[in-house]
């Protein structure tokens, strides 16, 4: 469609004496044009007809983008507990006294708190900055909440994409062109040159043209709504600032908590090989506390492994050391046992061994070994 620069050379080119055969085809084509009445308006309501359902379609999918981002934000749960989080921590910065903490609890936090969490720097403890601080609290307490729920986080990312005030401006211009084409399809000297196609297509034009004004209105309700759930002044922000703010957001959310997740495992890792470590340290001082005492055991008969002959005793107080020795033995053999298949140490069990719970068999086994170290020679 030329604009009022070209039509205006050309009627000076014209206007001039100079002839139009001289001028190119494009032009001689415009020239043509420009002798209809309504030109601009005909030739408007052809671009319509050819385009305007693509348009249509277009204005209506970022409505729509941005009613679901609207509901997205509004049912976060994941979101709400965050903000939850943080307005208990904010409040806990800032409050001292209890009865200031609960008048402050009343009061909430806006969305763009969250920009600030990552930039808030720790000076002490383990987490550098107040983000990895809610992070853990939000992995503790409300692990549900971890991870921001997949289809709502696409539907926020979908409307950040949406521009509101070119699409305001766009239904806008659409909504006076089809103004313009209803009032040309009514004209009298279009009437009698109309096909039913272009009848159909006007009064089709008028009725999606309604449809996308009302669906407007519903979006709008939809953002109002919204900004005041997260306490947004209508007159100073809109929606989309909402949904790029939450985007950014997610995805410093998510880089913060791969991190602590592989932190944790690896902490975890780190206890399961310590504990591993330790485990095989016991095992090993058992077995070598057994050998010892295996060594140390006297035979049924002859000298000792020292070289040295048992003194002649009485064979009550020798039946009485070898029950001792029995005793020591089987609890020996039982706390290993438990300690191979991954149990801890029993203390009942190395109590029984060493015959801490019976007097007589103590003093019995203590006289055995202080019979066992005499150097008298023994007779049978």
């Amino acid at each position: 469609m030329p604009n009022k620069e070209e039509e205006d050379g050309l009627r000076e080119y014209v206007d001039s004496g100079k002839k139009v055969v001289d001028l190119n085809e494009v032009e001689q084509y415009i020239y043509e044009l420009l002798k209809l009445a309504r030109v601009h308006d005909k030739l408007l309501l052809c671009t319509l007809r050819a385009s305007g359902h693509i348009k249509l379609h277009e204005l209506e999918s970022s409505l729509k983008q941005t009613q679901a981002g609207c509901r997205a934000l509004m049912e976060c749960t994941a979101l709400k507990d965050i903000l939850d989080v943080v307005v208990q921590v904010g409040n806990v910065l800032n409050c001292t006294a209890p009865s200031r903490l609960v008048e402050a609890g009343k009061a909430g936090v806006r969305l763009k708190t969250l920009e600030k969490l990552a930039v808030t720097k720790a000076v002490r403890g383990e987490h550098p900055d107040l983000l990895h601080f809610v992070v853990t609290l939000i992995m503790e307490h409300k692990e549900q909440s971890v991870e921001i729920n997949h289809q709502q986080l696409k539907a926020i990312e979908d409307a950040s994409r949406v521009d509101a005030a070119s699409l305001k401006a766009e239904i806008a211009t659409l909504k006076g062109q089809a103004k313009v084409a209803e009032a040309e399809l009514k004209h009298p000297d279009t009437v009698d040159h109309q096909s039913s196609a272009v009848r159909v297509f006007g009064t089709h034009l008028k009725e999606k043209v309604e449809k996308l004004e009302a669906r407007s209105r519903q979006c709008d309700e939809h953002k109002l709504k919204t900004l005041a759930a997260f306490a947004e002044n209508p007159a100073a922000s809109d929606v989309s600032e909402l949904f790029l703010l939450v985007k950014a957001f997610a995805v410093q959310w998510s880089k913060t908590v791969q991190k602590l997740r592989e932190k944790k495992e690896e902490a975890e890792k780190k206890a399961r090989m310590a504990a591993a470590a330790l485990e095989k340290g016991r095992s090993s001082s058992g077995s070598g506390s057994g050998s010892g005492l295996a060594r140390g055991r006297v035979g049924s008969g002859g000298a000792t492994r020292s070289g040295r002959r048992k003194t002649k005793m009485a064979p009550a107080r020798k039946k009485s050391m070898y029950a001792a020795l029995d005793r020591t033995q089987a609890g020996i053999d039982g706390l290993l046992g438990g300690m191979s298949m991954g149990g801890g140490l029993d203390l009942d069990k190395i109590r029984a061994a060493v015959g801490g719970n019976d007097s007589d068999s103590s003093d019995d086994a203590k006289g055995a070994w202080d019979a066992s170290d005499s150097s008298d020679e023994d007779s049978d």
